[in-house]
């Protein structure tokens, strides 16, 4: 399908946040994002900030995302992003980022501690920011649209963090209770203890699926915790659990087998 990309600007009276939605959803996206008490909600094709002052300089452009006529629809869309036959591919298109990558393990409070890495953009004198990338459910730092999203960030010029959620990717042994995906301020803590590992360079989130949905919460708490998001990004983000186990019941049973077994 041929849907432009879309944005929602979010003013919590005395910061606004602006949110990137791929794919529309922008309605769902508003109901999910005025749940936050004191929050003002807009959407569409120009900013009211740019008269009010909420936000400085006016949102991004993006184009229309057009597939190929092979890859459209939501199926080949999903299965494209994680197929292994990519995988070579991926990673030599990633080899900059990954041969840059450092492993941090991330202070995220309570005694939680999660894991990432880190590559910088070492080909730019000046990072135009550090980008935070959060992968999706069973997905972890390496997952391949993770790879291909941090490389093109980082050939921009980008720093980019790869942020694994509690249980994902090499971080098993850091926590000793389960992941689920309440676990909100812990994420908020890793976002919060980046900040202070690079406090000069502007803020950038971004997450996949499930990850999507904890960039959206991630943002509506930024103000709060003092973390200066500039922009931040939600591809596909899972909004409603009870509505997304329930389309994994009765779906395409490879997705039942690919995030539940």
């Amino acid at each position: 399908q041929r849907r432009p990309a879309s944005w929602i600007e979010v003013d919590f009276s005395k910061r606004s946040t602006k949110i990137s939605c791929a794919h529309g959803g922008l309605g769902t996206i508003t109901k999910f994002l005025q749940r936050r008490p004191g929050a003002k909600v807009w959407s569409g094709s120009k900013s009211p900030a740019a008269s009010d002052g909420l936000m400085s300089g006016a949102p991004a452009q993006l184009e229309p995302f057009r597939p190929s006529r092979l890859w459209r629809g939501g199926h080949p869309q999903t299965v494209m992003g994680s197929i292994p036959l990519r995988r070579p591919l991926v990673e030599r298109r990633a080899h900059r980022l990954l041969s840059s990558t450092s492993d941090v393990i991330l202070d995220c409070g309570r005694g939680v501690r999660l894991h990432g890495y880190y590559s910088p953009a070492t080909h730019v004198e000046t990072s135009r920011g550090v980008a935070v990338l959060i992968h999706g459910w069973e997905g972890s730092s390496d997952s391949l649209y993770l790879l291909s999203t941090g490389a093109h960030l980082q050939a921009r010029g980008y720093d980019v963090f790869r942020l694994n959620l509690r249980d994902h990717g090499p971080s098993h042994h850091l926590n000793p209770e389960l992941f689920h995906s309440n676990r909100i301020h812990e994420v908020v803590g890793a976002v919060g203890h980046i900040q202070d590992l690079f406090p000069d360079r502007p803020l950038f989130l971004a997450g996949f699926s499930l990850g999507g949905n904890f960039a959206l919460r991630v943002a509506l708490r930024a103000p709060a915790r003092a973390i200066r998001l500039s922009k931040g990004g939600a591809v596909c983000p899972m909004l409603e659990p009870a509505n997304t186990l329930a389309a994994l019941e009765s779906g395409w049973v490879t997705y039942r087998r690919y995030l539940l077994f």
